[in-house]
């Protein structure tokens, strides 16, 4: 009899001092497109990928956009006795998961050399497994709930079916943070590969809030966009904005330390730099500038940048009236006279808001626009807001160089985190001291790496 020999992994020495981190693996789903190249045509051609809602009966619902991933493409990957099966955004998670494992030619090594972490952000998790139950205890009694209910729904199978189906064998978990749960769970990921406890982590997160009590409690809520023209609806930034648009996906990258990424060849995206966190701690809903711009300057400091130093934005642009007009404000606490001179972009104006997916979408979206060279735009801005007054890049993408952007997410609940990334440069230096004070490095890394 054949016995199966378990995989051997090298453990990475946890003596993080000096370690880089580099983005080596893409993948996702989003409303924009599903591959790389789909999905910089869909966040530059100016246009909004929001559609009428049809994953279920809307009834009498009266609002009606949403940003959905196309249920073929799902079916295609897996089939559809998964697609049945599997909660939408366990699903979800782990394609985009395949994806940037494939993207980052790690699919097989993680199965067999390579120990993998998995860090995933999700603001409502396994949501749609859990209505079903829910519905299934109510309509026929608490005998009609299925064996399986308890691990299916408990918030980390996100990570741990992603963890099964990938065979990674490095820490999982799943954080929640409302709106920012894909960007904190990428600081986890940065943190454990900079402390040397993993080498190479499975970042990101996914987010299938398009149900029938989700999009009721949302329109309850009267922070959705009531306008009946779905490709119009989601307009951040812009006079005549009112209100978000519900959205769905996907997006994981495989972040991996430098010189592991380096000894096995790997293609790098873009590095990660950094980050910033704060908390509002004032309220659940309403935003404010203090903690907003308590983590922009966090983050520049940390990663021993400055405002000249920023050369994109990929804002949290919500197009609620508070959120757009808070983090405006927020952006030029901080930058000063520097924020009039840094496109910023809103590509939420496109795919809606997909809740813990949104950031990691922001991230690779920067990454494109540095590999492009390209500032997509702020779709549907026809009227901008006065109290928006910065650079919005309205309707059509902009040739920009782009080194060094920072990604904003702002949560409910004041969960604030932006992440600093930047296009790689093998001979950067992070941490680089400041020869202006008043400029906190940033002068001295631009004339480094022209």
């Amino acid at each position: 009899m054949r016995v199966k020999r378990e995989a051997q992994f090298a453990l990475p020495q946890t003596n993080g001092q000096g370690r880089r981190i580099v983005i080596t693996g893409i993948g996702l789903l989003s409303p924009a497109g599903n591959t790389l190249e789909d999905f910089w045509r869909g966040i530059t051609c100016g246009e909004s990928a929001v559609r009428e809602i049809d994953l279920f009966d809307l009834g009498d619902m009266p609002i009606r956009s949403g940003g959905q991933v196309d249920t073929r493409e799902l079916v295609k990957e897996v089939g559809e006795v998964a697609v049945s099966r599997t909660d939408r955004a366990v699903l979800m998670g782990a394609v985009a998961a395949g994806r940037a494992l494939d993207d980052a030619g790690l699919r097989e090594a993680v199965k067999e050399d390579v120990r993998c972490g998995c860090i995933v952000g999700s603001g409502f998790g396994p949501i749609h497994a859990l209505e079903e139950r829910y519905i299934s205890y109510v309509t026929k009694g608490w005998q009609a709930i299925r064996p399986t209910t308890i691990p299916r729904c408990m918030f980390n199978s996100v990570a741990s079916h992603i963890s099964i189906e990938h065979g990674l064998r490095g820490g999982h978990q799943v954080v929640a943070a409302a709106c920012s749960s894909g960007s904190m769970a990428m600081i986890n990921a940065y943190d454990a590969i900079r402390s040397g406890h993993e080498d190479v982590v499975l970042t990101g997160g996914c987010d299938a809030p398009i149900l029938h009590s989700i999009h009721g409690s949302w329109i309850n809520l009267r922070i959705l966009s009531k306008n009946p023209v779905p490709e119009k609806a989601s307009r951040p930034f812009d006079r005549k904005r009112d209100g978000l648009v519900l959205a769905e996906g996907a997006a994981m990258l495989v972040f991996e330390e430098l010189e592991h990424a380096r000894a096995r060849g790997a293609r790098i995206h873009a590095e990660m730099l950094g980050y910033g966190m704060s908390s509002d701690a004032r309220h659940l809903t309403n935003p404010g500038v203090d903690g907003q711009a308590a983590s922009i300057r966090q983050a520049l400091e940390t990663c021993g940048i400055g405002p000249g130093d920023v050369d994109y934005i990929n804002a949290h642009g919500t197009s609620t009236i508070l959120n757009d007009k808070t983090e405006t404000q927020a952006i030029k606490t901080v930058l000063g006279e520097r924020a009039r001179h840094v496109p910023i972009s809103s590509t939420k104006s496109v795919t809606g808001h997909a809740m813990g997916a949104s950031s990691p979408m922001g991230m690779i979206a920067t990454a494109l626009a540095m590999r492009h060279s390209t500032a997509p735009p702020t779709v549907n801005l026809e009227n901008p807001d006065p109290e928006c007054d910065l650079d919005y890049v309205p309707q059509k993408p902009r040739p920009a160089p782009i080194a060094l952007g920072l990604c904003n997410t702002f949560g409910f609940g004041g969960a604030n985190a932006v992440l600093v990334i930047r296009a790689f440069d093998p001979h950067f230096s992070p941490g680089l001291p400041a020869e202006n004070p008043n400029d906190k490095g940033g002068e001295k890394l631009r004339r480094e790496t022209k």
